[in-house]
């Protein structure tokens, strides 16, 4: 699979600098479909290694293809919907671009479109924000289906449940857990978080996308669908005790002080059926990502 030429949206989620780092060190071809105001500082060293476009200064995304050999098609990009943004933005983003990227990729006849989905479901109770993002990512989904019914083409559907890396926002829970406990703050006010969820490394995600990049010959063509998981569906609260037992705060956790939030789902878990069948699996426990995670935010300290 060296040298093929793979096009990769990526517009403003960060950690997907991982994917992109891991593609370029393994010999792929890089074409980075991107905002103009997306931030790269973090790949900046990598950006001068592919070739880019900045997807909003294009009047037709189809010249990126006629200039262009592609070989697979990787969409990682997405928008979740808040109060202060436009509502067709995210319909935009999660449903017509990539409805336009099938289009163009059955085409020119490329042979693989790997999607980025989420565990998040739509027919289930969410809040607002979370019910228009998972709305579009599975409306998307389903016009996909159609879209290759009678193609000769592969569509990989992957699933991505809590995802947590070094680097990410402070305020993204696990960061701000992590911060507050090296700041040995007086207390943290928490739910019960009994709560129990799959939680993924970045490096686990990443080696997925290109294992499955490596097997492709060993998958159907039309429709395949793959849960991201990892080896630790713990609660929360499991979870936090095993960042203050390796900070050794001496921060009180209040886990009965607040309510829980509205539409809490209390498990939330990946199907390992399909990625099993590919003799995947991942390589990071919770405590190896964690300790990684935990060292990071103690250097920017």
């Amino acid at each position: 699979m060296k040298n093929k030429n793979i096009l990769i949206t990526w517009w403003t989620w960060f950690l997907w600098s991982h994917l992109l780092e891991k593609l370029i060190n393994k010999w792929y071809n890089v074409i980075l479909l991107k905002r103009s105001f997306s931030k790269i500082d973090n790949i900046s060293w990598l950006i001068k290694k592919i070739k880019y476009y900045n997807i909003d200064e294009i009047n037709n995304i189809e010249n990126i293809f006629k200039e262009n050999k592609i070989d697979i098609i990787i969409h990682t990009a997405t928008d979740y919907w808040r109060w202060w943004w436009e509502f067709n933005e995210i319909i935009d983003s999660n449903l017509l671009f990539p409805i336009k990227l099938l289009e163009l990729w059955i085409k020119y006849k490329i042979n693989s479109f790997i999607n980025t989905d989420t565990f998040w479901d739509d027919n289930i109770e969410l809040p607002i924000w979370l019910t228009y993002y998972a709305y579009t990512k599975k409306d998307f989904l389903k016009y996909a289906k159609k879209l290759i019914s009678n193609t000769n083409v592969k569509l990989i559907n992957l699933k991505v449940e809590h995802l947590y890396w070094p680097k990410d926002n402070k305020t993204k829970f696990i960061p701000y857990i992590i911060n507050n406990l090296l700041n040995n703050v007086e207390y943290i006010d928490l739910t019960k978080w009994e709560q129990k969820k799959d939680f993924i490394y970045i490096k686990d995600a990443v080696e997925a996308y290109i294992y499955i990049l490596n097997n492709l010959d060993k998958l159907n063509n039309s429709f395949e669908d793959f849960d991201l998981w990892s080896w630790s569906i713990l609660s929360i609260k499991e979870l936090i005790l095993k960042i203050n037992n390796s900070i050794k705060a001496d921060t009180i956790l209040n886990f009965w002080k607040l309510e829980y939030r509205k539409f809490e789902p209390m498990i939330s878990k990946a199907n390992k059926s399909r990625f099993n069948q590919l003799w995947w699996l991942p390589k990071y426990s919770i405590d190896e990502g964690i300790i990684e995670t935990i060292n990071y935010f103690k250097t920017k300290k």
